[in-house]
């Protein structure tokens, strides 16, 4: 990532940021940067959120769960690596997509920097969903090697917690985070510094859950929490069902911390967390039937939120500093200042 445009001594270069304020909330905007690949022949576009260094308040009225926090402005923050689904991190304007600012915003009100890596456009892609997995020229290996290029970046600068680092993804991304978190795969272990904790909305689980005599069976190489929808007929739950099962039972014997948490939340289906209503998507590559069913549920977005910063908190070994209710209400972070530019 050749260096976050001069990030107060991250890198060289201009560094081009700005604050917004509303409604009692500190979020930051960034700039675009972009992530060497493993190999070298590629630059992954990210987009960097940075963790305000600010005093987090709560709304007029509220009072936080935690005790006020200031993190000194050079101190060394987690950071949440964001990895998209099939459908690209771009919209249809090629434009990073609102829901990743809205994910940012959540995580920089918690001080915790969030970084979401583009994988689709240095490959020429935008999307793949309409693509069968065996045709397709991008896989999850691919995006595996990203994660771990974005991991030894930021393993170089001292404004980020190496030692802190969630991989979190959705669908396609969150196959993702499954391989990127497979210690039975060697290329994973390889790192000596890796993601401490991994959580995926919806994933496929069904890869996972194959073995052979090269491949003894998954295992976890960091805590995991899984959150699936209990009507997902793309991304089916009881395929991460028989994978918790097997992964708590292979590991159970060896590894008696093993977390593998799984939440499937009911009469919710693929992307539960979106602000978008459920609808028949046509055209998808790796269903039966070439549709799916997508769209929110108000009620399972709110209880993934929860769980996933209640696992957030446990696995950094820090208190939130708001509740959940009071998180939801931060509005979306800005663009990127040098992307919002071109737009």
């Amino acid at each position: 990532m050749g260096g976050l445009n001069g990030m107060n001594g991250l890198g060289g270069g201009l560094f081009v940021a700005f604050g917004l304020w509303l409604g009692g909330f500190s979020v930051a905007a960034q700039a675009q940067d972009l992530v060497p690949s493993a190999d070298g022949k590629l630059q992954i576009p990210a987009y960097w959120f940075k963790a305000s260094s600010a005093t987090v308040v709560a709304p007029a009225g509220e009072s936080a769960v935690g005790a006020p926090a200031t993190v000194a402005p050079d101190a060394p923050r987690p950071v949440a690596i964001g990895l998209h689904g099939c459908g690209g991190a771009l919209d249809a304007k090629g434009r990073l997509n609102p829901i990743w600012q809205r994910y940012a915003a959540y995580f920089n009100a918690e001080n915790i920097h969030f970084m979401m890596l583009d994988s689709f456009t240095p490959r020429g892609a935008k999307s793949i969903c309409a693509i069968p997995n065996k045709r397709r020229n991008i896989h999850v290996n691919d995006r595996t090697a990203d994660v771990f290029a974005a991991v030894q970046w930021i393993a170089q600068h001292p404004g980020m917690d190496a030692s802190r680092i969630l991989l979190v993804g959705w669908s396609h991304g969150a196959q993702t985070v499954l391989a990127a978190n497979d210690a039975s795969n060697p290329v994973v272990l390889a790192p000596k510094i890796r993601p401490k904790a991994a959580a995926a909305f919806y994933p496929g689980c069904f890869n996972s859950l194959q073995t052979s005599a090269q491949n003894p069976g998954y295992s976890l190489a960091a805590p995991l929490l899984v959150m699936a929808g209990e009507k997902d007929d793309w991304t089916p739950a009881h395929r991460c069902v028989e994978l918790r099962d097997a992964v708590l039972k292979r590991q159970a014997a060896t590894d008696q911390k093993v977390r593998f948490d799984l939440q499937i939340y009911p009469d919710s289906y693929h992307g539960f967390d979106s602000l978008t209503p459920v609808r028949t998507l046509q055209n998808i590559g790796n269903t039966p039937s070439g549709t799916a069913t997508a769209g929110e549920n108000p009620a399972a977005r709110a209880a993934a939120h929860g769980h996933l910063f209640e696992f957030v908190a446990a696995q950094f070994g820090e208190p939130l500093l708001l509740s959940h209710e009071q998180r939801l209400k931060v509005p979306p972070a800005a663009l990127p200042a040098n992307v919002a530019a071109k737009n």
